[in-house]
C-alpha cells in the first residue's frame, strides 16, 4: 500500500536528481581540466606510436581546417603498453600531431600528446564551469540548511498578535 509518506519521500529523492547530476558534470570537468593541467605541469615526456584516420568528410567550414581526424598513440612504459585517444580538426590531407607522449609517472593512463597538453585559456574554461557546476548543486543544499536553522514560532508566539487596531477601533466608536 503506498501511503502519502511513500509519495513525499520518492518526491523529494526525485528532486535530489538534478542537483546530483550537476555535481557529477561539474567533478568530470574539473578532474579533467586539471589532469590536463598537472601533465603540462609534473609530466614525463615520451615517443609513442601515432596513427590519425580521418573521420567522415568536411563538417561544412569554408576553410582549409574543416575536417575531423581520429588519432590514437599507444607507448611503453615498464613493459606495459599504454594507449590513448583524440580528436584533431585538420585539411583534407592530413593533420598535425606531436609523436610525444607527456604521462604521470604514477598514473601512466593518464596521458595525452604534448601539443594538447600546453596550457592556454581554453584549459581554464572547463575548469571554471565544473567549479561553478559544483557551486550551484551544493548551494540549493545550504540555503536549505540555513533555513532550517531559522527559529520557527512557537504556538503561543502564533496566536499572540498585535491588537492595537482593535483598540483604537472600539475607542473610536465609544
Amino acid at each position: 500500500m503506498i501511503t502519502k509518506k511513500h509519495i513525499g519521500a520518492r518526491l523529494k529523492s526525485l528532486q535530489a536528481l538534478p542537483r546530483l547530476l550537476l555535481a557529477l558534470m561539474g567533478v568530470v570537468l574539473v578532474l579533467l581540466s586539471v589532469s590536463n593541467l598537472s601533465l603540462s605541469l609534473f609530466g614525463r615526456r615520451t615517443g609513442a606510436d601515432v596513427s590519425v584516420r580521418r573521420v567522415g568528410g568536411s563538417n561544412g567550414g569554408r576553410n582549409d581546417i574543416s575536417y575531423q581526424w581520429s588519432v590514437s598513440w599507444i607507448f611503453e612504459l615498464d613493459g606495459k603498453k599504454y594507449e590513448g585517444h583524440g580528436t584533431r580538426q585538420g585539411s583534407p590531407s592530413g593533420v598535425a600531431v606531436s609523436k610525444w607522449v607527456l604521462y604521470l609517472p604514477f598514473m601512466p593512463w593518464i596521458n595525452n600528446l604534448e601539443d594538447a597538453t600546453k596550457p592556454s585559456f581554453l584549459n581554464i574554461v572547463p575548469l571554471t564551469l565544473g567549479i561553478l557546476l559544483l557551486a550551484v548543486s551544493c548551494r540549493r543544499s545550504a540555503i536549505k540548511r540555513r533555513a532550517g536553522k531559522i527559529p520557527s514560532r512557537t504556538s503561543d508566539e502564533a496566536m499572540d498578535y498585535d491588537d492595537s487596531v482593535e483598540e483604537r477601533f472600539y475607542d473610536q466608536r465609544r
